[in-house]
């Protein structure tokens, strides 16, 4: 399991840099007070909200929700890619989510809870790539003074590569 490409987005990366031209671009000419953005892929939600922060552009973001099948797989075109067993496999990212979500709340013990997690996936055909907490509005490593987190998984099922996350707050 390795890390995520790195935890917060570079704002100077020339993948970012493209990514956020794009977007800029978009709002150059469509002119939006507003804008909605899904939260399937955080770390692009994250870079244009940054970019926006950065810009003072006065454009109101909103978090479009992850919309879910039966099984907790979150909607995808990537989906269409899977065939019937691999979709079900991939429902596994959800599970792995959650499973995180209630251990570290439980521990509070990142590292720990990573490990405990993946432990629930050695006879799977799920591979996983990356499976990280972090903190929501920053994107980067979590603190003591950390409120609102993000859990962010990548995998490949089939050879597609699945992104997938939930956030949640920390309860006092």
């Amino acid at each position: 399991i390795r890390r995520p490409p790195r935890s917060t987005p570079k704002p100077s990366s020339a993948a970012s840099d493209v990514y956020k031209r794009q977007v800029n671009r978009l709002f150059e000419l469509v002119k939006p007070q507003k804008a909605i953005f899904g939260k399937k892929d955080a770390q692009q939600l994250f870079l244009i909200k940054d970019h926006l922060r950065r810009s003072n552009k006065n454009i109101e973001i909103f978090d479009g929700e992850i919309i879910r099948d039966k099984n907790g797989l979150a909607l995808s075109s990537r989906n269409l890619l899977l065939s019937d067993s691999g979709r079900v496999i991939a429902s596994g990212l959800k599970r792995h989510l959650d499973i995180l979500k209630q251990t570290f709340i439980e521990t509070r013990a990142i590292k720990t809870s990573i490990k405990k997690t993946l432990e629930t996936n050695k006879n799977s055909q799920l591979n996983i790539d990356y499976l990280e907490i972090l903190d929501k509005d920053s994107f980067d490593t979590v603190n003591d003074s950390t409120r609102d987190f993000i859990i962010i998984i990548a995998g490949y099922v089939e050879g597609i590569r699945l992104i997938d996350n939930i956030d949640f707050r920390k309860e006092e």
